[in-house]
């Protein structure tokens, strides 16, 4: 199972701090492009919206595999910083 911590977000506030640089950006540049990359990023963008991949979950009670709906996924500002 998967467990959450607080480690990414304080290992973002560093980069940001280290470099100056919205964590997004820094990705983009030292990750993303080097890597070829191109349709992957921090942020999403209004326009790629449409190719996130479908989701699916297991229906409560008969367990059969129902298609999700996508609740609250929103494209996000990449002027916003990572956090304030």
């Amino acid at each position: 199972a998967f467990h959450y911590s607080k480690g990414q977000d304080l290992l973002g506030c560093v980069i940001e701090e280290v470099t100056c640089k919205p964590l997004g950006r820094f990705l983009q540049e030292r990750i993303f492009e080097p890597l070829g990359m191109s349709s992957t990023g921090f942020t999403i963008e209004a326009s790629a919206l449409p190719h996130l991949a479908l989701c699916y979950r297991c229906r409560p009670g008969s367990g059969k595999v129902e298609l999700a709906e996508r609740h609250g996924i929103s494209a996000i500002d990449h002027g916003t910083p990572y956090l304030e």
